[in-house]
């Protein structure tokens, strides 16, 4: 077969790929099948593999292939692809085989992969809630699907004797009082999680939000709310050129009626100034590696740029006085100097044994123990039972994640300048 003859070429891959589908390894039946093909684009690349580091590996990969000529549209996605592989040989990791696992089975964050664009450019930008979490657009569409109630694989009961791990489902808990007492709470706490989640979504936008909601056949949380709301769930009708609206039409379109009040007494209402606050505070602390003597003029600088990418208007001087109480307290100033060999994660998403992501405020790793920093705001400590119960959840993961290591979680009460430890 001739190398240039691409369309004989594809008819005979796909019978090979259809034939061998069932084969491992694959690439073997290939070399024999196609020895040119794999002289050409193959060989060179394998005999490599294992004795070129995985960052040149990659860019022989992308001389050979032409991938910036062939791609280039796609040339910010290939140089960020570059980018996470430094960063991932920087943590002493040089594997082919881990950074795929790194890559597919979500063990980088968000952050490793994100492609920022510089402010005030015209983009879309595609993220989910938890990532867009203190930033704002002016015009935000927001996609949900159903979720299907599956319980709870276990419950965590924390008592002051001990924890126990308590598997119940619905035909359990009506065994006693007990089961179904600790099953609701666990209900109503995952209910407060997702309605503070579809909050986060729902604030982004400045001046439009579109909500697109994927029905099932059950019309579950979170479709139910838009089915309350009055949404037109469902429709599928195609859009009518402008042209044709009439006034009133474009009247509502614009100009979307106000929010509806969601019936769930057990959510208390949201004071949205205070949260609001909350999430600059956490914006400006996640650009805060360690403390040194820029720190003043460089916070006040994270101060003006959170305050334009979140049209907010407080205080630099006051914000920086008060953020600069908290960091150089005796307590806090510890978990932000600078040590050799320390790695400092932001904002960082770490999953479960189960798979749930929890984005952690600030995770500081060193050779023999890893801190986990919760920031809190305001004066109110009511859920602090909450909180520890999550810093706990925090502290398990991570002792999983780092094995051999010690672990500390630790909250911290920017506002009240206090700090909690939880090891």
């Amino acid at each position: 077969m001739e190398l240039n003859n691409e369309g004989f070429y594809l008819k005979a891959l796909n019978a090979f790929f259809f034939r061998n589908r069932k084969k491992s390894p694959l690439y073997k039946a290939f070399q024999e099948e196609f020895p040119d093909l794999w002289e050409t684009y193959f060989e060179s690349l394998f005999r490599s593999t294992g004795y070129l580091p995985l960052y040149d590996l990659v860019n022989e990969i992308y001389h050979l292939y032409r991938v910036f000529d062939h791609f280039k549209e796609e040339e910010t996605t290939l140089v960020k692809i570059l980018e996470v592989i430094k960063n991932f040989e920087g943590e002493g990791r040089n594997n082919p085989g881990d950074f795929l696992k790194y890559a597919s089975d979500e063990e980088a964050g968000e952050s490793d992969w994100t492609m920022d664009v510089p402010a005030g450019i015209d983009a879309v930008k595609v993220m989910t809630i938890h990532k867009a979490k203190g930033l704002g657009f002016p015009v935000a569409i927001l996609l949900i699907y159903e979720e299907i109630s599956r319980g709870f694989k276990y419950i965590l009961d924390e008592e002051a004797d001990g924890v126990q791990l308590l598997k119940i489902n619905q035909q359990i808990m009506k065994a006693s009082s007990f089961l179904q007492e600790r099953y609701e709470e666990e209900r109503l706490k995952d209910l407060v999680n997702k309605l503070n989640t579809l909050y986060v979504g729902f604030t982004r936008a400045e001046d439009e939000l579109y909500i697109i909601g994927v029905q099932g056949k059950r019309s579950q949380f979170p479709i139910d709310l838009l089915q309350f709301m009055d949404s037109p769930v469902g429709s599928k009708s195609a859009p009518r050129p402008r042209s044709l609206e009439t006034t009133q039409e474009r009247m509502e379109i614009d100009h979307p009626p106000a929010p509806a009040q969601f019936p769930f007494s057990a959510v208390e209402d949201l004071n949205l100034e205070e949260r609001r606050r909350g999430e600059f505070i956490h914006r400006v602390l996640s650009f805060v590696d360690t403390l040194d003597e820029n720190t003043e003029s460089e916070l006040e600088r994270i101060i003006q740029r959170v305050n334009h990418e979140m049209k907010t208007d407080y205080s630099p001087e006051a914000m920086k006085k008060s953020l600069l109480e908290f960091l150089n307290h005796q307590e806090v100033s510890p978990y932000f100097k600078p040590f050799q060999g320390t790695v400092i994660k932001k904002e960082q998403d770490f999953s479960d044994a189960r798979g749930n992501l929890f984005r952690m405020d600030r995770v500081i790793v060193e050779e023999d123990r890893v801190s986990v920093v919760d920031y809190k705001t305001g004066a109110d400590k009511e859920a602090e039972k909450v909180y520890v119960s999550q810093l706990k959840n925090y502290t398990r993961i991570l002792k999983d994640i780092y094995p051999g290591r010690k672990v500390e979680g630790v909250m911290a009460y920017v506002d009240l300048k206090e700090m909690i430890k939880v090891m």
